[in-house]
């Protein structure tokens, strides 16, 4: 196929050279004097530069010619002579040594992964679930700070915090061993599943040092005080109701054989012991009357606790009895003193002195 520019007011004839080694290159300072061309085919790839010699030849024109002709004659696949311009070789810029090695690689456990059925949610890890306690560790303050008004507002709107809550956990905590010494954890452990029995619907976790944990605290330690403060009436009540003998010299006669626990303080009999009037006025006002109208938790067997297990309660009622009479009996407790500073018609205005409040 041959490809023939022809053109009337003719110049100078213009060579066009065998072979074209870079397109679109003037390789003339001068005009068009000199032109090379790039023919590729659509087929080819990219990467192949094709060389395109023409066998024809164009004649060079003028810039004053107006009328011009062309002709063009297409060239036959024959006529056309195709070269494939070689690559240059990569040329090595720097060179690197590699040693290779045989490891084997480590062993990985495979992550398991846990089928879920369609529209269930996966469980968040623990510390991103949100626990609903009665009291935010940011809130928490001081136990002698906490006040009722800090309770939950559902624990606030009925009276079984006082009358059903505080009871149960004093029927208890009457059954321990040590009243004095209750370890915090399993304080903590019996407050959950007394709340929980109480207050079923709240489903709260309750907080060591929170406002639940606290206040229970204080009613606990208001509880075992009064033990001490009820003795201290009963037995000056006693001193006072007999004025033929001194208070201090009877309060020792009380003292002998620890005759003010047993039912017949003359005949001091073991059946009688624990039986005496100081010991069931102590228990019932104390500890009766505190835990009246307690819950009924089956996982603590309050129904046992309220009949059989108080041998702790008869023992620290007898203890408080015997440390009343002794401070009575040493004058660490003036019986007149008592009598002068209490109006008549009023409760009775006991002082010990500060070295026993240590």
């Amino acid at each position: 196929m041959a490809l023939t520019l022809t053109i009337d007011d003719s110049d100078d004839e213009l060579e066009i050279p065998a072979e074209f080694r870079t397109p679109f290159t003037q390789r003339s300072p001068v005009g068009l004097s000199k032109a090379s061309f790039a023919v590729g085919s659509l087929n080819r790839k990219a990467s192949e530069d094709l060389d395109l010699t023409l066998g024809s030849e164009i004649e060079d024109f003028s810039d004053d010619a107006i009328n011009n002709k062309m002709d063009i004659d297409l060239l036959d696949k024959s006529d056309l002579t195709y070269g494939v311009k070689s690559e240059k070789p990569p040329r090595t810029t720097s060179s690197t040594s590699v040693m290779t090695t045989d490891v084997k690689p480590a062993l990985t456990k495979k992550a398991k992964v846990l089928s879920t059925s369609l529209g269930a949610t996966p469980a968040k890890p623990k510390e991103q679930q949100s626990l609903n306690v009665d009291m935010p560790h940011n809130n928490l303050k001081p136990r002698a700070q906490y006040q009722n008004t800090n309770l939950p507002d559902q624990v606030q709107a009925d009276h079984c915090w006082a009358k059903k809550f505080l009871p149960t956990m004093m029927l208890w905590a009457g059954s321990q061993e040590s009243l004095w010494s209750i370890p915090g954890a399993t304080l903590l452990t019996h407050i959950q599943i007394v709340f929980q029995a109480v207050y079923p619907e709240l489903n709260l976790a309750i907080v060591q040092n929170g406002a639940v944990f606290s206040l229970t605290v204080q009613r606990l330690s208001e509880w075992q005080s009064n033990f001490g403060s009820t003795a201290i009436a009963i037995i000056f009540k006693f001193l006072t109701s007999n004025n033929d003998c001194d208070p201090e010299v009877l309060a020792g006669l009380l003292l002998k054989n620890f005759a003010f626990i047993f039912e017949d303080m003359d005949k001091c009999e073991p059946d009688g012991a624990f039986r005496s009037a100081f010991m069931l006025q102590l228990l019932g006002k104390a500890h009766l009357s505190a835990v009246n109208g307690h819950a009924i938790v089956p996982t603590l067997k309050t129904k046992d606790l309220a009949s059989k297990r108080m041998a702790s309660v008869i023992a620290f009622c007898a203890t408080v009895l015997e440390r009343a009479v002794t401070l009575i009996s040493e004058g660490d407790i003036k019986v007149e003193n008592i009598l002068a500073s209490t109006p008549s018609h009023s409760k009775l205005n006991i002082k010990l002195p500060k070295v026993l409040n240590k």
